[in-house]
């Protein structure tokens, strides 16, 4: 089977290609490794790409965030294997507020974010079951002080440890 050639991405954790300078830019050349879970070796089912063109959400606003998200067209096809698989999606009537728990991933950052211990690169693929967070409680003066967005979800855990809002200083 052959993966469509756009993929979602969150314009806030993009990554441009090694040679760019530019940290988060819909213009800026981006390459994507698809099914690997450590970025020290890729594997044998891993397969890289360049991003041919990014298309940003039409109300991306690039001082605030707001609509951080973003299709990539590749360069190349994708084909499924033991590595790379096609994502299941859910239904359009779920109602994503009644959830109370979900599945993060990523590569992130492991760590405590402070001074003493700041965070580090984590090179393998990380996976975490984490609660749901209240908008309310996220963008209070204490958390992310409005940050947080209508449309963005909020998850992780008040005592902190496992999340998903990297957003300004740490709490």
């Amino acid at each position: 089977m052959v993966l469509l050639l756009f993929l979602l991405v969150p314009l806030a954790v993009c990554r441009p290609a090694p040679s760019s300078s530019s940290v988060c830019d819909p213009d800026t050349p981006w390459h994507v490794v698809i099914g690997a879970n450590d970025l020290t070796r890729l594997g044998p089912g891993a397969v890289e790409r360049n991003v041919k063109r990014v298309i940003a959400h039409e109300y991306y606003d690039r001082d605030t965030m707001a609509n951080d998200i973003a299709l990539l067209e590749l360069d190349q096809p994708v084909y499924c294997n033991s590595y790379i698989q096609l994502v299941c999606l859910p239904d359009s009537s779920l109602n994503v507020a009644e959830l109370s728990e979900c599945y993060i991933s990523g590569w992130g950052h492991v760590g405590l974010r402070s001074q003493e211990e700041p965070a580090r690169p984590y090179h393998i693929l990380q996976e975490a079951r984490v609660r749901l967070i209240d908008l309310r409680l996220c963008n209070s003066t204490y958390w992310y002080a409005g940050a947080i967005h209508s449309h963005n979800v909020c998850a992780g855990y008040p005592q902190g440890g496992i999340d998903t809002c990297q957003v300004g200083a740490a709490r």
